[in-house]
């Protein structure tokens, strides 16, 4: 959630560890640890694929168009990725046909099995190291609506222009020192 980001703007947490967005911050600093990919999550007996190969590793781009008869998870407005779905919606001009907000990601995946036909969800890639979204896989199809898969970055915040403890500045540094020789 923004819940971690909100609590360094408002000197609550002189350190965050969360996901932002490639586009910057204007109120915290930003240290991108790892870049991540959203992607679009559909059962794989949707028409939407039609036989096609659609994999974590060769997404399969669909028209914006035809999510217009589906519907759509999506999370509560407190999540960061609620932000980047509506985003991606609104660029690509995908206006589905009902909005389902459960903010639950294991639970997209499962209601998406349970309706072979119709539904999608925007889905951070992460999810599929666990057990059961990865077990999932085989029955799951992979898309994207532009040329590239949307990519997001888990990063450490820090409130701009706040003086840190003598600590936090030490783990900030000691993690950004650390970060940049072993990347």
């Amino acid at each position: 959630t923004s819940t971690v980001r909100n609590r360094v703007i408002r000197w609550e947490l002189d350190i965050g560890f969360g996901h932002t967005t490639l586009d910057g911050d204007d109120e915290c600093d930003v240290l991108p640890l790892r870049s991540e990919r959203v992607v679009l999550v559909c059962n794989r007996l949707n028409p939407l694929v039609g036989g096609a190969e659609a994999t974590l590793e060769h997404t399969y781009k669909v028209h914006p168009d035809a999510l217009s008869s589906q519907r759509c998870y999506v999370m509560a407005p407190e999540y960061i990725l609620h932000d980047v779905e509506k985003q991606q919606m609104s660029r690509y001009g995908v206006h589905p046909a009902q909005r389902i907000v459960m903010s639950h990601l294991y639970s997209r995946i499962a209601d998406i099995l349970a309706n072979p036909k119709t539904g999608f969800a925007f889905m951070p890639d992460y999810v599929f190291q666990e057990s059961f979204p990865k077990s999932a896989l085989p029955q799951l199809a992979i898309l994207r609506l532009g040329d590239e898969d949307y990519t997001w970055n888990f990063s450490m915040l820090r409130k701009k222009n706040k003086k840190l403890s003598r600590e936090a500045r030490q783990f900030w540094n000691c993690i950004a020192e650390n970060w940049n020789v072993n990347r």
